[in-house]
């Protein structure tokens, strides 16, 4: 095991298991509850999340890590592996994106996002993979630049609030 997988006598490690789907989903809803989104939006993903989560994890293709401190789920990330398709960047079929990253109001700004985003990098080279995404908030993106991430090229179409095509589109 790497150095990010070092317990102390505070905080603990350990990688989730399938019985921790509940755990990963609340703390997604909470996450993105903090950024605004509505209940009503949060509650469907919810439910797609736990069917979701739990074949992933049994699958393989999903990793996840928790922070415990005093008994409790204190912090934690994911590391969800897909199918993608080569490019000059790196010609492996697949991509890599951390998400998940979640902590726990009272336990914030001590370090432990760092230890799990430390923990989830290593994780990813030491599977052979050569570039990692992840989508920023506002609040963790100082994080994330700390850690060497950059902005991309990616753009976003949301097809439900996606007015037609102007005339010459089609």
């Amino acid at each position: 095991m790497d150095s990010n997988f070092q317990n102390t006598a505070d905080r603990k490690i350990r990688i989730a298991t399938i019985q921790d789907v509940p755990t990963i989903v609340r703390q997604r809803h909470a996450m993105f509850a903090e950024t605004g989104f509505s209940e009503a939006s949060l509650a469907e993903m919810d439910q797609e999340a736990r069917l979701y989560f739990a074949r992933a994890i049994e699958a393989g293709t999903y990793h996840h890590w928790f922070i415990e401190r005093d008994g409790h789920v204190a912090a934690s990330t994911g590391v969800s592996v897909t199918p993608f398709y080569p490019g000059p960047r790196d010609p492996r079929p697949q991509r890599a994106w951390i998400l998940n990253v979640y902590t726990e109001p009272r336990y914030r700004k001590q370090g432990m996002a760092s230890q799990l985003m430390g923990t989830a990098i290593d994780w990813c080279r030491g599977n052979g993979l050569r570039t990692v995404y992840l989508h920023a908030t506002d609040f963790g993106r100082p994080l994330y630049e700390r850690l060497g991430f950059v902005s991309s090229s990616e753009m976003r179409l949301d097809l439900e609030i996606f007015h037609p095509l102007p005339p010459g589109f089609r």
